[in-house]
């Protein structure tokens, strides 16, 4: 822009207070109220109407530009300045074309010809102004016009849309900060009930998050203690399906004879004892999901039938004829290898295909030990609010031990570890016995020779030996193996352990 021309303004108290001209003053009390002087506060000199107007309009944050009929500026307020880098006595008395370019200039000459003085003109969008050292840079406008003293005047709103894109831009900026932050204090702290910070079970936690916005169907593997049922049942409440049902199912605590009665329902007189027509879980989950644990241990029959509902969604009651559909999602889970059991020929192929489209893999907990600390910590706090004690931290050789474990039995087996020490506490801070860490268990124990059901025999029968005979409470021999009673029992029968076992 070319060197401002001297300013033609005359000088006023209110133009020196202001930087405003002398034809500015009565727009200034035009637009902000009748010219009367104001009450001072308690414990301040009295303030002018003049200095009141001055005041409010040297506060706004818009640029206020007030121009005659002849187009040149009678008003430039310190927003104003600000935006143009001009001070207001070297604006004051310049002609307004010189902030700005063709487009705006056109405009303001259609409005202050062919204009009603009650109209005003808001432009939003594309339009610029030229500041002082002649940048230009994009603007919205408001042109109002009034008459005073017998003379129109116009006032020019403009705001700078760059400052307002860059705030906005940063105001974004923070905002996408803020909740990639909380999405990663989210992950990194619970999950559905999973602690974990190690990058395992970081990976499970993002790939929850992007399955759960699917229905594909979930194979969850790992050992038992892992966590594969809380993780389940998060991708169930992170996906569409959160408001409806989620059935659960052990198939492993089911008989074989009663899994298909189960899972798909039966008639009446069916079988012996079917006095009433049953629905079975699929039918419950209609629209929900169903969860499938263990589901090495259906039989053949039944692997046919969830076949036959992964690839249709339809099945039929045990004694019935008449198909059933139904729209649910399948997650599944097992702690056994289901590729050995294809080889072995003990599940089927195709039934492992449709099964294994998403496959998640738990981490066993001597894999993330960086985790052991914080899930002590979180099943801490757990209890101590539970039992009512004021436990706040776990002595320093006993998060040793806990780390140094190895945990057979994972997260479980640590949930029940502080749950039982918390019981028996009677200080602020928690102390865990080395006896309840099996020392054998701190280095990998050569595998024994034998079948796979010898050596299952052989540790349960070991295991019970140990807990005399109980199965259940916190002294038994389920909490001690990681395995729900039930489970526990079926495999006893199955190994022919059944003889001696006993609740707590």
């Amino acid at each position: 822009m070319n060197q401002l021309a001297t300013p033609r303004t005359d000088q006023h108290p209110f133009a020196v207070m202001t930087g405003h001209g002398r034809e500015g003053i009565g727009l200034v009390s035009e637009l902000f109220g009748a010219n009367a002087d104001v009450a001072p506060l308690p414990g301040h000199a009295p303030r002018t109407s003049e200095q009141r107007y001055a005041d409010i309009f040297n506060a706004t944050m818009d640029a206020i530009i007030a121009i005659d009929q002849d187009h040149y500026i009678t008003l430039f307020n310190r927003a104003a300045e600000q935006v143009f880098c001009c001070t207001a006595p070297q604006a004051i008395g310049q002609a307004f074309d010189h902030f700005v370019p063709k487009r705006l200039r056109a405009l303001l000459q259609d409005y202050l010809q062919g204009a009603e003085l009650a109209r005003q003109l808001w432009v939003p969008e594309g339009l610029t102004a030229l500041r002082a050292d002649g940048r230009e840079f994009p603007v919205e406008a408001t042109i109002s016009a009034l008459r005073l003293n017998g003379r129109a005047q116009y006032t020019i709103i403009l705001r700078d849309i760059n400052a307002r894109a860059k705030a906005e831009a940063c105001l974004r900026s923070l905002q996408s900060r803020h909740q990639s932050q909380r999405a990663t204090i989210r992950r990194s702290q619970e999950l559905a009930g999973v602690v974990g910070q190690a990058p395992a079970m970081q990976a499970i936690f993002e790939a929850v998050e992007i399955v759960a916005k699917t229905d594909s169907t979930v194979l969850i593997t790992g050992e038992t203690g892992t966590g594969k049922e809380l993780i389940a049942r998060a991708v169930h409440d992170a996906g569409a399906r959160c408001e409806r049902t989620l059935i659960t199912v052990n198939c492993a605590a089911l008989p074989g004879e009663l899994i298909e009665s189960e899972l798909f329902g039966h008639e009446r007189g069916a079988f012996t004892g079917a006095t009433t027509q049953r629905r079975g879980r699929f039918e419950l989950a209609d629209g929900g999901t169903i969860f499938l644990d263990e589901v090495g241990e259906l039989s053949a029959q039944a692997q046919a039938k969830l076949l036959r509902v992964l690839q249709q969604r339809a099945f039929e009651r045990v004694g019935a004829s008449q198909t059933i559909k139904v729209n649910v999602r399948i997650i599944a889970a097992t702690n056994g290898e289901l590729a050995q059991m294809v080889k072995a020929g003990t599940f089927r192929a195709d039934l492992f295909y449709r099964l294994n489209v998403f496959p998640l893999a738990m981490p066993p907990l001597r894999e993330r030990r960086s985790d052991i600390p914080l899930l002590a910590q979180h099943f801490l706090a757990t209890y101590a609010q539970k039992f009512g004690k004021p436990l706040e931290g776990i002595a320093p050789i006993s998060m040793e031990r806990l780390t140094r474990y190895n945990w057979p039995g994972n997260v479980r087996e640590l949930q029940n570890v502080i749950e039982r020490m918390a019981i028996l506490a009677s200080g602020t801070t928690l102390e865990i016995r080395e006896a309840l860490l099996r020392p054998a268990a701190l280095d990998a124990a050569p595998a024994p020779a034998g079948s796979l059901e010898d050596v299952a025999r052989q540790h349960i029968e070991r295991v019970l030996n140990d807990c005399k005979g109980i199965v259940e409470g916190k002294r038994g021999a389920a909490a001690i193996l990681g395995l729900k009673p039930s489970t526990l029992r079926y495999r006893m029968k199955l190994l022919g352990l059944g003889k001696g076992a006993r609740a707590a």
